[in-house]
């Protein structure tokens, strides 16, 4: 399985969703510098708050991407847990 292999090679894998997370996690991991990950955003959307893809994408369409895009959606699944595993064990640290 893919994911294995990702996982074995030890691979790093950013979560775009919580890009800012991800950078300080690559930090701890490859003993960076705080300079090391310092970047200046540009051409980034605002985020709404008070809409999200629910509001304009109906269940059925949602449901169809993921299966459209099943590999994709199994990676984002795997990795967002590894993420927030990591992100709580970082914070118990401190």
């Amino acid at each position: 399985m893919i994911i294995c292999k990702i996982v074995e090679h030890g691979i790093k894998v950013l979560i775009t969703d919580y890009f800012d997370e991800s950078m300080i996690l690559l930090k701890e991991e490859l003993c960076w510098t705080t300079e090391d990950i310092t970047f200046i955003k540009s051409n980034s959307r605002k985020l709404d708050k008070k809409s999200s893809t629910a509001d304009w994408m109906s269940d059925e369409y949602q449901k169809k991407l993921i299966d459209w895009n099943k590999a994709d959606w199994m990676l984002y699944q795997h990795f967002n847990t590894t993420f927030a595993n990591k992100v709580n064990y970082i914070f118990k640290k401190c």
